[in-house]
């Protein structure tokens, strides 16, 4: 379930602006109410919501210095302007910083469930956008620490020589490089993840892949 807060001055289109938006209950909730942009901010370092409602015009700290802040350290948060103003500076100040709607008050039922209704369909489309690429990431991931396997088996001698990564990290390496195999030794235990940090450190991470021997921790390869 998605989150919102709800900033302004007058408790009464506060208190009626949650009530128009109770049908949506199921997808979305109101978590906290301010009277102003200050406290606004500390609802939103508290809660972390996913959308914020906001008057315009409030007395010290109105919307037209909230929304620059939001834009700049909230990027992610969606927000919806209410205003009794038909302003045009306000209304480009709104869009400026992002903002998916800029309504008129008194608002209706429909207005307000509308517009926020747009809110979830935009959060719902990023979130499996995100969820997509976070499989994509994990898929890859997964494919990279095969791939490093089947490098290994193919040195040590277990995998056919003629077996090729499916790793895009890697494939793309296997097909347009030749490479020198470094093969390390100590006396004690390898440091293997002094080794991947060094590494990984210097920007060598894919490029020059560290792989453990399979018997024994007092080898491991790279791959130059």
């Amino acid at each position: 379930m998605y989150q919102y807060i709800i900033l302004d001055d007058e408790y009464l289109t506060r208190k009626a602006t949650i009530e128009k938006l109770a049908p949506l209950s199921e997808l979305v909730q109101c978590i906290g109410e301010g009277e102003d942009g200050q406290e606004g901010l500390g609802l939103i370092d508290t809660l972390h919501p996913d959308i914020v409602i906001t008057d315009m015009k409030m007395p010290l700290f109105g919307g037209d210095r909230l929304l620059p802040i939001l834009a700049e350290k909230y990027p992610d948060i969606f927000i919806i302007v209410i205003s009794g103003y038909q302003d045009f500076d306000y209304a480009h100040q709104a869009m400026k910083a992002g903002a998916v709607d800029y309504i008129l008050k008194p608002f209706s039922s429909e207005e307000i469930q509308h517009v926020m209704q747009k809110v979830l369909d935009q959060l719902t489309h990023k979130q499996k956008l995100r969820n997509q690429k976070l499989m994509i990431e994990q898929y890859e991931t997964t494919q990279f620490s095969w791939d490093r396997e089947l490098l290994r088996n193919m040195i040590e001698g277990y995998a056919s020589p003629s077996s090729k990564p499916s790793s895009p990290r890697l494939l793309t390496l296997y097909q347009n490089r030749d490479y020198m195999l470094i093969t390390l030794y100590t006396d004690n235990a390898l440091p293997k993840k002094e080794v991947q940090g060094f590494l990984s450190k210097n920007g060598y991470g894919d490029t020059m892949p560290f792989l453990p021997h399979s018997q024994t921790d007092h080898m491991g390869y790279l791959l130059i």
